[in-house]
């Protein structure tokens, strides 16, 4: 395992070999560049383990590990290094716990084991994606001959349920209840029902991103760092602004438009449990977060016949079958709405 340390702003290379610890300067006072050659020093260290040395899979994970952490955002990190301790936890026994014996059945051995653990389908196959990667990267520094997870069959999804959204009669009651308790909460929940962003592009939202010439918002930290315009609806411009007539200390428009009453950053929890208990004493039905509302945001938009390449562009998907699962929602208002049609004959 190689780390990289910084003595009087040069940075070093940290690692031992052969039971001995060595140190050697990068003679850079960039991190950037000491990480890429933290990253080309632990790859020679590791095409020193030929096959035939039976390299630990504990090794290949932690290694991998390292380069996620450099190259991700925290969150992301986090989710993957909380992937790779399943990994760790499945394959580091001892008859798994080399790289090249790892083969086929074992990977499906690890599905069937987080099967039996309760997962769901596509929490699996994004753990096999992550797996598929690692032994990509095993490949690439000589630790591994062949991806035995490339050519295992990713299980089918049929076990997601339909997205909770609010219908129109349950949003007033649910902000209702919202603005009892927590009233600057309460205008955040409306700004994320006329814009759909997602809970980490709200605590990053900074006043520099509102165009209010053009009306539009410009989100820098969707995910996967992906940029997207979102058109500035005048209720979610009403909530930003009120926001920061009541709750913005005095302070000019400026950093990041939502904080806590005291002028901190917006934690995940407090903002969950707000949601949660206002859905609660609204007698309302599910868990509703901070999801609900960017999905309340998409179902209404279909139904009111926005295109789905339009409402795939507003939500920041990827991928258009993630979008097309609110237009199923909407099938069935379509449906509904038929029936009102009356010729009177």
């Amino acid at each position: 395992m190689v780390t990289i340390f910084k003595r009087k702003k040069k940075w070093y290379l940290n690692w031992y070999e052969n039971g001995k610890r060595i140190q050697r300067t990068t003679r850079s006072t960039k991190k950037s560049i000491a990480e890429e050659l933290r990253q080309e020093k632990e790859k020679q260290l590791l095409l020193g383990h030929s096959i035939s040395q039976e390299f630990p899979i504990s090794e290949l994970l932690s290694s991998y590990e390292k380069t996620v952490h450099a190259k991700h955002k925290p969150r992301t990190a986090r989710r993957y290094s909380e992937m790779i301790s399943h990994f760790q936890d499945y394959f580091g026994d001892s008859e798994k716990s080399r790289v090249d014996i790892i083969n086929r059945l074992d990977i499906e051995g690890y599905i069937t084991w987080r099967k039996e653990q309760g997962r769901a389908s596509k929490t699996i196959n994004d753990e096999l994606t992550l797996l598929q990667q690692i032994w990509d990267f095993a490949i690439d520094v000589g630790a591994a001959g062949q991806n035995p997870v490339k050519k295992t069959p990713r299980l089918r999804v049929s076990d997601r349920k339909p997205p909770r959204f609010l219908r129109k009669d349950e949003i007033p009651i649910f902000l209702s209840e919202l603005s009892k308790t927590s009233p600057h909460l309460c205008l955040i929940a409306k700004f994320i029902l006329f814009t759909g962003l997602r809970r980490n592009e709200v605590f990053q939202l900074k006043w520099e991103h509102i165009d209010m010439k053009k009306g539009k918002i410009m989100v820098w930290e969707g995910k996967g760092d992906k940029y997207r315009d979102i058109p500035l609806h005048p209720s979610a411009l009403q909530a930003i602004q009120d926001f920061h007539s009541e709750y913005g200390l005095g302070k000019p428009k400026e950093g990041k438009v939502f904080h806590t009453l005291k002028g901190t950053p917006l934690t995940r929890g407090k903002l969950y449990e707000a949601f949660r208990r206002a859905g609660k004493r609204a007698n309302l039905e599910g868990i509703i977060g901070v999801h609900t509302l960017r999905h309340t945001f998409a179902t209404h938009l279909a139904m009111a016949g926005v295109p789905v390449r339009t409402l795939q562009e507003y939500m920041g998907h990827s991928d258009i079958q993630t979008t097309m699962i609110y237009l199923h929602l909407a099938e069935s208002h379509w449906e509904s709405e038929i029936q009102k049609l009356d010729y009177g004959i």
